[in-house]
């Protein structure tokens, strides 16, 4: 695979801690998305990092206190701010397949600004996509019956910056260019942000399929996971 050389700016993603059965089986897979993601950006010349939080601190499990049949299996707070604090990340982007996975997204999210609020901080992922189409949808004239919430929870915390939508392998490399060149972000497909009136802001693109090569895609960086 040829690839480019070094870009300015490093990039950690992160595979969050998950929610799981206290002494049940709680399976982890590769996050393989974010696989892909970090094998374009390296292709592409970014040097990037991957840490899947619930697989590096497996054997850690915390009770929540909601549930105590419920565990929280990952890394501790301490150890991810001393890795987040190691690497000196410029951009993190935080994948959230599952929603068990979306409470620890947040509390990373919060980690990250605590160490640096001038880290741009992106969530992706199958829950992402859905909380925008469920967002969309509600805001929809004629879809009040639906009762679905009417606020983009995922944007409004103060501590995430920019949602990606959809399959974005290639919408996130775009999104990580043009973000480093300094420029305008308002045409990057399958983007989500707010604006200064704390109004959410999107592409319309971000609904529809796009078909690609899948040829064009670099196999995943296992050698990062």
């Amino acid at each position: 695979m040829s690839m480019k050389p070094i870009q300015q700016g490093k990039i950690l993603l992160f595979s969050p801690n998950m929610r799981g059965m206290k002494g049940g089986v709680n399976r982890i897979q590769p996050p393989l998305g974010i696989g892909y993601l970090a094998a374009l950006l390296e292709k592409n010349g970014y040097k990037v990092y991957i840490r899947d939080t619930a697989l590096e601190g497996y054997s850690h499990q915390v009770p929540i206190d909601q549930d105590p049949r419920m565990v929280l299996i990952g890394e501790s707070d301490a150890s991810i701010s001393e890795y987040i604090k190691k690497v000196k990340p410029d951009m993190v982007g935080i994948s959230i397949l599952f929603s068990n996975l979306a409470a620890h997204a947040h509390q990373l999210a919060a980690l990250v600004k605590k160490i640096n609020p001038r880290i741009p901080v992106i969530l992706g992922g199958n829950h992402v996509t859905n909380a925008v189409r469920d967002y969309v949808f509600a805001l929809t004239p004629g879809n009040e019956a639906y009762h679905l919430p009417r606020e983009l929870k995922e944007i409004q915390d103060p501590n995430v910056d920019y949602l990606m939508t959809g399959e974005s392998d290639f919408d996130f490399l775009d999104f990580v260019q043009t973000y480093f060149a300094k420029k305008s972000l308002e045409n990057i497909r399958g983007l989500v942000m707010q604006n200064d009136q704390k109004e959410v802001v999107f592409n319309h693109a971000h609904l529809k399929k796009e078909r690609r090569d899948l040829k064009d895609l670099p196999h995943p960086a296992r050698h990062l996971m």
